[in-house]
C-alpha cells in the first residue's frame, strides 16, 4: 500500500504527507517526522517490476549516506521496511529548493558566481566521499539538491542518491567495477565505458566538469554535435570568463591524468576565477595526492530571472548512437537517469520544490541555513561582481514551452472547476469564467483555446506560486486590494492585478426557515467564513461599521467552511455573493459532482452587499510586456462586446466590416497584436476560441443556473442599466 496508509503513517510517526515525485519502484513523498524534521520519503512497493533494483539502490544509498555526515551530502534518516506488508521507505533530508536540474529547467543559466558556489559546495563532499573510499559515478545536476533559508534563498547545494556508488576494497586501494558501469550516460566519464577499468574521484570530477558546463550553458555537453572536446565554452555563453573556461576543460579530459587529481585543486583554481586570478597550469600526467579538504564558500543567494524554455532539440545522429548505447531506455534515461551496477530500473525521482529561491538584488548578500555556518567569510560579491545572462521574457517562456501555466482553484462551478473524480483531467475537463480566461490568454498567444495547463492552488498558496513562477498567471477568483498589490513581495518582486473580470460583493447566507433578512439580525450568533481572507476582514469590518457583535468561525477552506454552515455550525455563512449563489444553486445546476446538497429553496442570500470585491488575474509586476498583454487580452473580450463581436459573427466581421473599431479590434487596421509580441488578429483568436465576455458570463452562470437573474454590473456599460465594464478603446493611427 502506498505510504500515506502504511503503519508508520497510521501511528502518526509521519504527518502532513503529500507526494511530491515519482519513482522508478512508487512514489515520493514530502512528511514531517516525529522529530519535527522535513523528511522526503521514497517507496519501493513489492509490487512493482522494479522492486528489487529500487531495494538494492536503497539499500545502498542508506549504507553510504548514514556514514557520511556532511553539510553538503544528503542526510539519509532511516530506511524502514512495514512489517504488514514489506514495503520498503527510505527516509531522507527533505530539499526544499528542489534539484538543480529543476532550477536550470525552469529558471535558466546561473552567473559565474553562482555556478561556482554550488561546485565548490559538491567538491566538498566530494572530498568526503575520496577519503572513505567511495566513488558517486553518478554526478548530474538531477542530484545536486538545493536548500534555501527563510527568504527563499539559496544557502547550500548537497550531493544525494548514491545508489549506484562504488566502493573501494580497503582505503587507498581503488579496485575495478564489477560486472558493468554505473552511471547516467550524458555524464558519465570515459572510464566507466569499461569494467576493466579503475574508478576515483576523478570519475566524478569529470562529471561535476559537465554539471557545470550545463549550469551556465543549458546544453548537454555530449550532445553537442561538431564541437571540439571539450567544446567552446563561450559558444554558448558569450559572457563566461576564460578562467572558468579553462577549468571546465581540465576538469572533463578525456584521460584521467590530465584531470584536476583532487577535489581541492579543482576548488583552488574555482576560488581564483572568483578573485580574478588565472588558474593553475595543468599538470600533464601528475600523480594522484591526497590534499586537504576543500571547504564550501560562504552561501549566496540565487537570484531567480523568469522561468525558462524547456531545453533544444538534439542532434540525431547523436541521439541514435546513445540511445543504441542505452537500449530501449529513450532519451529521458540518458539525460536524467542511471544506469545501475547491475541491469534493471532505476530510480528517477522528480521533486517540485515547496520554496523556490527568491528573486534578489545582485549584491548576492551573504546567507547561511539554520544549523549550518558558513565555512569561510569571504562571499562570492565581496571578490567580483555577479555576471548576468540575458533571461527570457515570460512570454518568451511562454512561447517556448507551448502552453501556458494558469494557476487556478478547480474546486468553485462558475468559476474553476474540474472533476474531482478525474485523476488525469485534460484541459478540456476544466470550467468556469476564470478558467476561460486563462483560455483567452492561450488563444491570444497560440491561436489555441487548448494551450494552458491548469494548475490547482489552495488559497495559502496561490500568491507565492506567482512569485516563485510556478504560474504564470493567476485566475482564482482573486480580490484586488491595495495591500496585495503593493505588499506582498519576493525579494524585489512584487504582484500586479490585472483588469476585473467579475464585480462581487461580500454577502451572507442563511437558512430561508430563519428570521434573517438582514446582516444586524445575527447579532451574537456564530458566522462561518474563511481564515485570513478578505472576507474574514470584510465581515469583521463591517459588523463593526453596524456596531453588531458576532461571532466568527474560521477555516482554512471554502470546503470546511460551507461543509460546517450544512452541519449547522453556524447561523450564516459569509464570502463573495457569488460564491454564495454557487453553493445554494450547484445541487439545481446538474452539472457538477459533490455538491454540498443544499436544497436551494432552504437558504437564501442576504440582499445585503457589505462590501466590494473585484475579481481578477494576478502578475509578478516585473514583465511590462506581460502586464500588457494580460490587459489587453482581458479587454478585449469587453471591447468585444461592447461593440458586437461575438463567436457567431468575428470571421465573417474580419473580412467585411468597416467599423472602424472593429477593424482596429481585430487588427485589420493598426498594429496592436504586433506591438505587444503576438500575432495582429489575436483579438479574431481570442473571440472565435473563447468568446466575448457576455458569452463566458452566461455560458458559466446562466446556462449553469448557478446565478439568478440579471448580471447586474458584470455587463458592458452600454449594454443595460448597471453595467460597470468599460474599458480602453482599440484605436489605430
Amino acid at each position: 500500500m502506498p505510504f500515506p496508509t502504511s503503519s508508520f503513517a497510521r501511528a502518526g510517526q509521519f504527518t502532513d504527507i503529500r507526494a511530491i515525485g515519482q519513482g522508478a519502484s512508487g512514489q515520493v513523498y514530502y512528511a514531517r517526522d516525529n522529530l519535527g524534521r522535513n523528511v522526503a520519503v521514497k517507496e519501493a512497493l513489492p509490487s512493482s517490476q522494479a522492486f528489487q533494483d529500487t531495494l538494492a539502490r536503497f539499500q545502498k544509498e542508506s549504507k553510504l549516506q548514514a556514514g557520511l555526515d556532511h553539510p553538503n551530502i544528503v542526510r539519509v534518516y532511516c530506511l524502514d521496511v512495514d512489517p504488514t506488508t514489506q514495503e520498503h521507505y527510505l527516509v531522507c533530508e527533505y530539499a526544499n529548493g528542489g534539484s538543480l536540474d529543476q532550477h536550470l529547467e525552469t529558471y535558466g543559466t546561473l552567473t559565474e558566481p553562482q555556478a561556482i558556489k554550488v561546485t565548490l559546495d559538491i567538491l566538498a563532499a566530494l572530498d568526503l566521499t575520496s577519503s572513505n573510499g567511495i566513488v558517486h559515478c553518478d554526478i548530474k545536476p538531477l542530484n545536486i539538491l538545493l536548500f534555501t533559508n527563510a527568504q527563499g534563498q539559496l544557502a547550500t547545494a548537497k550531493l544525494g542518491d548514491f545508489g549506484v556508488a562504488q566502493e573501494r576494497a580497503e582505503r587507498g586501494k581503488t579496485v575495478a567495477v564489477s560486472t558493468s558501469y554505473p552511471g547516467t550516460p550524458l555524464y558519465m566519464a570515459p572510464e566507466q565505458a569499461n569494467t576493466t577499468n579503475i574508478l576515483d574521484v576523478r570519475t566524478d570530477i569529470y562529471a561535476l566538469g559537465i554539471s557545470l558546463f550545463e549550469m551556465l550553458t543549458l546544453k548537454e555537453y555530449k550532445l553537442l554535435p561538431g564541437q571540439p572536446k571539450p567544446p567552446n565554452l563561450h559558444e554558448f555563453n558569450p559572457v563566461a570568463s576564460p578562467a572558468i573556461a579553462a577549468v571546465i576543460q581540465r576538469a572533463v579530459q578525456d584521460d584521467p591524468r590530465r584531470r584536476y587529481q583532487t577535489p581541492q585543486d579543482m576548488a583552488d583554481d574555482l576560488r581564483a576565477v572568483l578573485r580574478g586570478t588565472a588558474p593553475g597550469a595543468p599538470v600533464v600526467i601528475p600523480a594522484t595526492t591526497s590534499g586537504t579538504p576543500p571547504t564550501s564558500q560562504a552561501a549566496t543567494p540565487i537570484p531567480v530571472a523568469p522561468p525558462r524554455a524547456s531545453r533544444g532539440f538534439l542532434p540525431a545522429l547523436l541521439l541514435i548512437g546513445l540511445l543504441i548505447l542505452v537500449g530501449a531506455g529513450g532519451l529521458y534515461y540518458l539525460r536524467r537517469s542511471s544506469l545501475p551496477a547491475v541491469s534493471g530500473a532505476t530510480v528517477a525521482v522528480t521533486v517540485t520544490p515547496s520554496t523556490a529561491i527568491a528573486q534578489t538584488p545582485s549584491s548576492l548578500a551573504t546567507t547561511t541555513t539554520a544549523g549550518e555556518p558558513s565555512n569561510t567569510a569571504t562571499t562570492v560579491a565581496s571578490v567580483v561582481a555577479p555576471t548576468t545572462v540575458p533571461q527570457p521574457s515570460i512570454l518568451q517562456r511562454v512561447q517556448a514551452r507551448k502552453r501556458l501555466l494558469c494557476g487556478t482553484g478547480g474546486t468553485l462551478p462558475g468559476f474553476s472547476y474540474v472533476d474531482p473524480d478525474k485523476t488525469k483531467p485534460t484541459s478540456a475537463d476544466w470550467s468556469g469564467i476564470d478558467v476561460d480566461y486563462c483560455r483567452v490568454l492561450a488563444a491570444a498567444i497560440f491561436g489555441s483555446k487548448d494551450a494552458v495547463e491548469f494548475v490547482k492552488l489552495s488559497t495559502a498558496e496561490r500568491f507565492a506560486a506567482v512569485l516563485d513562477g510556478k504560474v504564470d498567471v493567476l485566475l482564482r477568483n482573486t480580490t484586488w486590494t491595495s495591500d496585495r498589490d503593493t505588499g506582498i513581495k519576493k525579494g524585489t518582486i512584487g504582484l500586479d492585478f490585472g483588469p476585473t473580470i467579475f464585480y462581487d460583493g461580500l454577502g451572507l447566507m442563511v437558512r430561508a426557515d430563519s428570521k434573517v433578512t438582514k446582516a444586524a439580525d445575527l447579532a451574537d450568533q456564530t458566522i462561518c467564513v474563511a481564515r485570513n481572507t478578505t472576507s474574514e476582514s470584510g465581515l469583521i469590518d463591517y459588523f463593526q461599521q453596524i456596531g453588531t457583535s458576532i461571532i466568527t468561525r474560521t477555516f482554512d477552506t471554502t470546503d470546511q467552511v460551507y461543509a460546517n454552515y450544512a452541519a449547522r455550525g453556524c447561523a450564516a455563512v459569509s464570502s463573495d455573493r457569488s460564491q454564495l449563489y454557487v453553493e445554494q444553486n450547484c445541487t439545481r445546476s446538474g452539472t457538477f459532482k459533490h455538491c454540498l446538497g443544499l436544497n436551494p429553496d432552504e437558504h437564501k442570500v442576504l440582499d445585503e452587499v457589505m462590501s466590494k470585491e473585484p475579481l481578477g488575474p494576478v502578475i509578478v509586476d516585473n514583465d511590462s510586456q506581460w502586464r500588457d498583454i494580460v490587459n489587453w487580452t482581458i479587454f478585449a473580450t469587453i471591447y468585444a462586446d461592447e461593440v458586437g463581436v461575438d463567436t457567431a459573427h468575428v470571421d465573417e466581421q474580419a473580412k467585411s466590416t468597416t467599423d472602424r473599431r472593429i477593424k482596429a479590434l481585430l487588427g485589420i487596421e493598426g498594429t496592436t497584436g504586433r506591438d505587444l509580441g503576438l500575432e495582429n488578429n489575436f483579438v479574431t483568436n481570442i473571440i472565435r476560441e473563447v468568446g466575448n465576455y457576455s458569452e463566458i458570463y452566461k455560458r458559466n452562470f446562466v446556462d449553469t443556473q448557478l446565478i439568478p437573474g440579471d448580471p447586474g454590473p458584470n455587463k458592458a456599460w452600454n449594454k443595460g442599466q448597471g453595467g460597470v465594464l468599460s474599458t480602453p478603446p482599440f484605436t489605430h493611427p
